[in-house]
């Protein structure tokens, strides 16, 4: 990559790169030729570079699976090809942890959930995760996500009280010194992830700290609620989804309270009655 390439040339090259990942000395060497990019004063260009890095965790199980199959040691394989992924979610979610801008972040983010998925769909060999990666991934996502719905509630409440302005830059807490708000598109992805891990059977990211996934849904459910009117279509659906995951979770032995059924219930009322025909459909 030279420093005097134009823009679209760049993304261009980072596209050629990724596709030569298909041995697993390249997949080293284009994920360290990748973490180059990353401070990168281009902010488009490093989320193309986030993107590639998403990519070529995906690549990496290909690759690996098939290396497994012809040297016989499958379950080897995969487990490299998952400490790969590991590792690219990892560097992502350090990224959302000292990122100082909110479109490399949300990128982040979205690249996160992607590699959440290919790991959690992988019911047939046993991910060896010592360092607990994903759930750090999975506690940076609710915590950006939290700090992201608050801080719209915020704001509109702010918008109302200019004399309180001199107090309130006193009074930033530490989370919004240490977060940044989501663009519209990364608070979708924030809100399926955490959906599906209301939905699943792991405990992370509460862990021991007193908080459970019963406390987590009802705090984002109400979140939602309260920003439903003024989110775009794709939070919308997503908020749709949340709602339906939670209500349904009751069937599974997951206790509601009736204060999580009636909000669960409203963001659907509200869906059901909007005017984007998508999600009213889904609604």
């Amino acid at each position: 990559m030279k420093a005097l390439d134009p823009p679209p040339t760049r993304i261009i090259k980072i596209d050629i790169l990724v596709s030569l990942a298909l041995e697993p000395a390249a997949i080293e060497a284009v994920l360290k030729e990748l973490r180059t990019y990353i401070r990168n004063a281009d902010k488009k260009f490093v989320c193309a570079s986030i993107r590639g890095v998403g990519r070529v965790a995906e690549l990496a199980r290909i690759v690996y699976d098939r290396h497994g199959q012809l040297s016989g040691s499958i379950q080897q394989e995969r487990q490299t090809a998952n400490r790969i992924a590991l590792d690219c979610l990892y560097g992502l979610a350090v990224i959302t942890q000292a990122g100082d801008n909110p479109m490399v972040v949300g990128e982040a983010v979205c690249v996160m959930q992607c590699i959440l998925t290919m790991l959690s769909c992988d019911v047939d060999h046993a991910i060896e995760d010592p360092n607990h990666v994903q759930t750090f991934a999975l506690r940076r996502i609710l915590l950006l996500l939290v700090h992201t719905l608050s801080s719209r509630s915020k704001s509109s409440d702010t918008s109302d009280n200019q004399d309180d302005d001199d107090d309130d830059i006193n009074n930033v807490s530490d989370l919004d010194k240490l977060s940044l708000e989501l663009p519209e598109h990364a608070v979708a992805s924030a809100i399926w992830t955490i959906g599906e891990w209301l939905i699943s059977s792991s405990s992370s990211p509460s862990h021991n700290n007193g908080t459970s996934k019963s406390q987590v849904g009802t705090e984002i459910a109400r979140l939602l609620d309260q920003q439903y009117p003024d989110m775009s279509t794709a939070e919308k659906c997503q908020s749709i989804h949340f709602a339906s995951k939670l209500l349904l979770l009751g069937s599974t032995g997951f206790t509601h309270s009736t204060t999580t059924t009636a909000i669960c219930e409203h963001i659907l009322s509200m869906g059901r009655i909007d005017v984007h025909p998508d999600v009213k459909d889904r609604a």
